[in-house]
């Protein structure tokens, strides 16, 4: 089991945070974090996509498909977040080092 470290964050205000998820903080601690990875290299597995964009196509009365109307044009956009607050209003650190990506996307009218 990975010891944990209670962190204190501030936000930039750079416009950086999405739906409780933050890309740019102060205070993110690297080092442990490559100290804890490299500790425990089967983590590994858990860097990639971690929130895939569901098909928002529609099923008709006979079971064709039917492409919903957009409300506006959309961009798929993605998050490399470091931090992000729980349910609790915790804040809580993300593992993204250049070694371990976790990639979140989003869709913007736009």
């Amino acid at each position: 089991m990975i010891n944990t470290v209670c962190y204190s964050y501030n936000i930039n205000g750079s416009g950086n945070c999405i739906a409780n998820l933050c890309n740019d903080v102060e205070n993110y601690p690297y080092d442990e974090i490559r100290k804890a990875l490299a500790k425990y290299p089967e983590y590994k597995i858990y860097s990639g996509v971690v929130v895939a964009i569901p098909n928002r196509g529609r099923r008709g009365i006979g079971g064709e498909d039917q492409v919903a109307g957009e409300l506006c044009s959309t961009r798929v956009n993605k998050m490399l977040p470091r931090i992000g607050i729980d349910i609790k209003k915790d804040f809580r650190t993300i593992v993204n080092t250049e070694e371990y990506k976790q990639e979140v996307p989003y869709i913007t009218c736009g």
